[in-house]
């Protein structure tokens, strides 16, 4: 070892210490709890806020023209601590926080995986709410085993990807299971049921024409302005016309 001053047991210094150049510890650094006096900030004033370890903006230069970097950072953890002889560890964190909140001030937008104010090559687990300002952008799919509430009064929900439904799968959004709809349910185009269709409502209203390819049995009255028949029209009522709407 090259050093100019060298103890052989411990060092103490009683204030500050500033390091030219770079720091090296061997063993573990720990930060006791400190308890710091403000004696800038006026009476009654508010303090904007206080930092108590902190890392200044780093500059790098090169001697040789054109050298482009790939990453830089002012922190890097190699990765978590790792076990050795006769030890098994249930949980390695590369950064514990046990409490308290934690605060990153960048506001860009994300507008890409590359282009954000947090980036996570990999996944991200969050046991407790999560709570977005703005639009989420999924590029893969979207899983969720609970429930997924929109409570918003405006356009809540918009499903933009434009593929038609030609049949059962297909479609923008093609759910699995049923559907219940509370209220309204208005369809552009083609409405395709494959089953059977109960309409439980007091009434009903057709704009357009209709198109039967099978029976259709009505229980109750029917009224029709204008019917073009080109096959064979029955009814098993026998119930007399004594004016021109009875019958």
């Amino acid at each position: 070892m090259t050093e100019s001053m060298i103890t052989a047991g411990g060092c103490g210094v009683a204030k500050s210490l500033t390091l030219g150049t770079n720091a090296r510890v061997l063993g573990t650094a720990l930060c006791q709890s400190s308890i710091l006096t403000d004696i800038s900030t006026s009476q009654s004033a508010t303090n904007a806020g206080n930092v108590f370890n902190f890392f200044r903006n780093a500059t790098i230069t090169t001697v040789n023209f054109g050298v482009t970097t790939t990453n830089l950072a002012n922190v890097f953890i190699a990765g978590a601590p790792i076990t050795g002889l006769q030890q098994t560890a249930t949980n390695s964190y590369s950064l514990w926080i046990e409490s308290c909140k934690v605060l990153l001030s960048d506001t860009t937008d994300a507008s890409g995986t590359s282009t954000v104010c947090l980036q996570l090559s990999g996944g991200l687990s969050v046991n407790r709410c999560l709570y977005v300002t703005n639009t989420i952008t999924v590029e893969g799919n979207f899983n969720s085993n609970g429930t997924i509430a929109s409570s918003g009064t405006a356009l809540s929900t918009l499903f933009s990807n434009p593929t038609n439904s030609a049949s059962l799968g297909i479609g923008s959004v093609p759910p699995l299971g049923g559907m219940s709809v509370v209220k309204s349910l208005r369809i552009g185009t083609l409405f395709d049921v494959l089953g059977i269709s109960d309409f439980s409502a007091a009434g009903g209203s057709i704009a357009g024409g209709t198109t039967i390819s099978g029976n259709l049995s009505v229980s109750g009255n029917s009224r029709f302005s204008n019917i073009a028949e080109s096959s064979f029209l029955s009814s098993t009522n026998n119930t007399d016309a004594p004016t021109s709407t009875s019958g």
